[in-house]
């Protein structure tokens, strides 16, 4: 799970590397809701498939011409690209 040292990095003390809080508050009419928040390397693989497909669909074109009809450039597309694949480079040089 969550816990597992492994997923972090050797400088995050284990005390600090998982905080659960609770709350009775309900959330978009939900009685109970679950949000996770994690600083690891484990969704870099999940993360990197996403913008590949993105990024296939994007050069064939696929549904951009909706999102042009609503004031979504390609400039944007391609910003959105450059700023992911920032991450998932910044990530993966973190295990370096």
């Amino acid at each position: 799970g969550f816990k597992e040292q492994a997923l972090y990095t050797s400088w995050m003390p284990a005390d600090s590397a998982l905080s659960v809080w609770r709350t009775s508050t309900t959330f978009n009419k939900y009685e109970k809701s679950a949000t996770v928040v994690s600083n690891s390397q484990c969704l870099l693989k999940p993360l990197d498939n996403t913008v590949t497909k993105a990024w296939d669909m994007f050069a064939s074109r696929a549904f951009v011409h909706q999102y042009m009809k609503h004031g979504i450039s390609e400039e944007d597309f391609l910003d959105c690209f450059t700023t992911v694949e920032q991450i998932i480079a910044s990530y993966s040089n973190l295990g370096s």
